[in-house]
C-alpha cells in the first residue's frame, strides 16, 4: 500500500514528530497573522484558536481587493473606449473645419485680388478720360491763337482721337464684359455660400461702386467724341 500509513500504524514516535511539525506549522502561521513572537503558551494556544477566523478574514479582504480590481479595470476599459471615440469625433471635426473654414478664405482673398485688378483697370480708364480731356482742353487752347491752324490742328486731333477712341471703346467693351461676368459670378458666389450676406458683401459693394465709376467715365468719354458704334 502506498501512501501515507494511516495512523494506527503509526508508532507513537513518528505520531509525536507529526504533531511537533503540524503544530511548529500552525504556530509559525499563527505569527505571521498576527505579527507576533510570543512564546507564552496561553497566547500561542489562543492564536491558534483565532487562526481559522482570522484566515476567513484575511480571505474575505483578498476577495474585497478583487472585486475592487474588478471594477478598476471596467473603469478603465470604459475610460480607454471613451477616449478613442472622443479622439475619432475630435479628428473628424477638425477635418471639417479644414474643409468648411480654408476654402471660403481662399475665395474672399481671391476675390479681393481681382477686385483690386478691376480697380486698377478702372484706374486706367480714368486716365485715359483725362488724357482726353487734357488734350481736347489743350487743342482748343491752340486755336485762339490762330484759326488756320485750329482747323487743321482739330481735324487732325479729331481724327487722332477718334482713332484712339476707337481702340479704346474695344478694350473697354472687352473690361466693361469682364467686369460685368466677374461681378454676377461673385454674386451667385455670395448667393451660395452665404446667401448675399456676410464678408463677401463688402466686395459686391466694391465691385459695384468699380462698375458705376466705369460707366460714367465711359459715359465722359462718349461726350468727347466717342460714338460707342
Amino acid at each position: 500500500m502506498y501512501g501515507t500509513p494511516a495512523r494506527r500504524h503509526l508508532n507513537p514516535t513518528t505520531l509525536q514528530r507529526l504533531l511537533e511539525e503540524v503544530q511548529t506549522t500552525l504556530r509559525s502561521v499563527t505569527e505571521f497573522f498576527h505579527g507576533g513572537g510570543s512564546e507564552d503558551r496561553y497566547c500561542i494556544e489562543k492564536l491558534d484558536s483565532e487562526l481559522p477566523e482570522a484566515i476567513e478574514r484575511c480571505k474575505d479582504e483578498i476577495e474585497s481587493l478583487r472585486q475592487e480590481i474588478k471594477k478598476m479595470s471596467r473603469r478603465l476599459t470604459e475610460l480607454i473606449t471613451k477616449i478613442t471615440q472622443n479622439h475619432e469625433g475630435l479628428d473628424l471635426e477638425l477635418k471639417q473645419a479644414r474643409t468648411t473654414t480654408f476654402p471660403p478664405h481662399d475665395v474672399a482673398r481671391s476675390a479681393s485680388v481681382d477686385l483690386l485688378a478691376a480697380t486698377i483697370e478702372a484706374s486706367l480708364i480714368k486716365l485715359s478720360l483725362m488724357k482726353a480731356r487734357s488734350e481736347r482742353t489743350f487743342y482748343g487752347h491752340q486755336s485762339n491763337q490762330n484759326e488756320a491752324q485750329e482747323r487743321c490742328d482739330v481735324a487732325q486731333a479729331i481724327s487722332t482721337s477718334y482713332t484712339v477712341l476707337k481702340e479704346d471703346e474695344k478694350h473697354l467693351k472687352i473690361e466693361s464684359n469682364s467686369l460685368d461676368q466677374q461681378l454676377q459670378e461673385y454674386e451667385n458666389l455670395l448667393r451660395l455660400v452665404e446667401g448675399g450676406s456676410g464678408g463677401y458683401q463688402q466686395v459686391v459693394k466694391d465691385w459695384t461702386k468699380v462698375k458705376q465709376e466705369t460707366d460714367e467715365c465711359l459715359k465722359d468719354l462718349r461726350r468727347l467724341g466717342w460714338t460707342g458704334d
